[in-house]
């Protein structure tokens, strides 16, 4: 009886396996159409929305027409013999998140090509109150707003000025958040203020890096190629007095 049992079972998964493929509705369609943006993964929560039970999931994982990447993390077995983007990892991580890691800090300077970030580790931004964890990736927890978040690909990204901020928070080695602050300027990604207000949002430790950097970037930068005041002597008209006093910014001692 318990051999006949097993024999129903696997006859099932093989009928229900076949069956959806005559499914009008064509779940492996579906389930295909929303993978590619995400080069060829999915989750099983997806799967089980465009058809696929969970029992049929186990199918597909065990007989290879699916790559099992993850608890809970699939891919297509056709995206295997693609060549590989840099990006496929982030949408990994992205799915491993359940969607609600964003990807940040120096992974993010790296995504936007922004200076020499190349971080070992996947970094992802992630609310206050998310309890996965893995040692594979680097986790930080803090709210963003909609202008802290461009949309690429199958995962979410910390826009440019907004990593950087960050990343200088993170206490990013300055040499690295200087070629950063350096690429953003000279491709014209941000201004100067703006740059600064997003680093003074996340505290002094991001004010100082981004400070540092941007010092050792200069003035050369397409950011501030408006037009600068004429600085050449005149003479002041007879009974001029000049008060005014400097408005350079407000002043900071200098670092160590």
């Amino acid at each position: 009886m318990q051999v006949t049992h097993v024999k129903l079972q696997v006859g099932c998964r093989c009928r229900e396996a076949w069956a959806e493929v005559d499914d009008p509705r064509r779940p492996r369609d579906a389930l295909w159409r929303l993978a590619s943006p995400q080069r060829g993964y999915f989750t099983a929560r997806q799967a089980l929305d465009a058809g696929f039970s969970y029992q049929l999931q186990h199918f597909h994982s065990r007989v290879g027409n699916w790559l099992r990447v993850d608890r809970g993390v699939y891919r297509f077995r056709e995206y295997q013999d693609l060549p590989d983007e840099e990006t496929d990892v982030l949408v990994r991580w992205s799915l491993w998140s359940r969607g609600e890691g964003v990807v940040s800090h120096s992974s993010a300077l790296a995504v936007h090509d922004l200076g020499i970030a190349n971080p070992e580790l996947v970094h992802l931004t992630v609310p206050v109150g998310f309890r996965r964890r893995d040692t594979s990736v680097v986790l930080h927890r803090a709210p963003l707003s909609p202008d802290d978040v461009e949309h690429h690909q199958g995962f979410r990204v910390t826009s440019p000025v907004r990593a950087v901020a960050e990343s200088a928070e993170d206490w990013i080695d300055q040499d690295v958040l200087d070629s950063a602050v350096d690429d953003l300027l000279r491709r014209g990604l941000a201004s100067r203020a703006r740059l600064l207000s997003a680093a003074a949002a996340l505290g002094p430790r991001a004010e100082l890096g981004v400070e540092r950097a941007l010092r050792a970037a200069g003035p050369t930068s397409r950011a501030d190629s408006s037009p600068r005041p004429d600085t050449s002597f005149r003479p002041d008209p007879p009974g001029h007095s000049d008060n005014t006093a400097r408005t350079d910014g407000p002043g900071r001692p200098d670092e160590p």
